[in-house]
This record gives structure tokens, sequence and C-alpha cells, in this order.
């Protein structure tokens, strides 16, 4: 999910340019409103795993935002600072200095959204492994497992069992662990 100020945008895919255009628009809106002057920076989280120090692999859902140099996309758009980094990893962060992780030294953290990823906090500190993809666990499921698990997959087969959810946000506000959707 992409939240900024508790603000939520829906899992549906939204491309590159509403995406900053939005983003930009959006954050005018808050800097007059709050009478700031300039924007300190922004950080983007999304899926998907590093491919180089500044690009990512996006899952299908994200194609347009593949190999994209996010943070100098956004920064350059919105004229600050931009910083990126997938999601799991960034979601293991907060819950480090938010959540449960806050009395652990150490910890994996498991997010599944629009795949199986995560994060892992060594001895206080965000581990990122060689190339940055550390918490991602999704790369000890079988390689040709199809269809991969996602969200999205689950939206569909919930739709195969009679329950249509016009995005994912609406299927997780209203899901019911127990339905036989989720064991398929």
């Amino acid at each position: 999910r992409v939240a900024a100020s508790g603000v939520r945008l829906p899992h549906e895919v939204l491309g590159r340019a509403p995406a900053t255009a939005g983003m930009a628009a959006q954050l005018s809106t808050w800097q007059e409103t709050l009478g700031l002057r300039k924007l300190a920076g922004v950080g983007i989280a999304i899926s998907g795993s590093f491919q180089t120090d500044r690009t990512f692999n996006t899952p299908y859902s994200l194609e347009e935002w593949a190999a994209v140099d996010l943070a100098g996309e956004f920064g350059a758009a919105l004229g600050c600072t931009a910083y990126a980094d997938n999601d799991g990893t960034l979601a293991a962060l907060a819950e480090s200095f938010f959540g449960a992780g806050r009395r652990l030294a150490s910890f994996a953290y498991l997010y599944i959204g629009s795949g199986v990823g995560g994060g892992v906090v060594l001895n206080g500190e965000l581990w990122r492994g060689s190339r940055g993809n550390a918490g991602e666990f999704a790369g000890g499921l079988e390689p040709a497992l199809s269809p991969f698990p996602s969200l999205e997959l689950l939206r569909r087969t919930m739709a195969a069992h009679g329950r249509s959810f016009a995005s994912i946000d609406d299927m997780l506000d209203e899901i019911d662990p127990q339905e036989p959707a989720v064991d398929d």
C-alpha cells in the first residue's frame, strides 16, 4: 500500500506520470496547509527487489516502474531529496521504530503485498545484504510456482468463489480469513 500522512492510494496499477503529478499536487497542498516553505524530502516504498543500487525489478502490477530511478524521478518532480527502497524493508524499519521491534534487537519481518517479502533487523540495524535484498523471502519459494502468491491472486480467487472486490484495499477491509478461498 502506498501511504503518505494517512492518505491511502489503492493497489490498482498507477502509471508514472499520474503518480508523480498526483504526488506533487498533494504535497503542494500539504505544504500550503501547513505553512511549509520547502519540502525536506520524500520516501518511496515499492514492491520488488533491487536491480541496481537505484532501480527495482517490480511485480507485474508495477511494471511501468521497473528499472526506473524512483528517487531521481520523484526528487526531480517534487524539487526535494527523495529516497526509494523496498516496501518490506521499510516496513521492517518502521516496525523497529514504532512496533514490536522496539523491544527486539534482532527480528525478521514478513511482508505480504503484491508478493512475499520482508526485512531483517540485526542488532538494532537494518540488514540490507550485499545488494539490498536481504529480506526478499520470496526468493526461497519454488521458482516455477504459478501462480505466484499475492494479494491480487487472493482477490481473483475470492471472485472465483463468488465474492468480488473492486480493489485489494476493499478486500482487506472486508475479508474473513476463514473463507474457503483463503485456503485455495
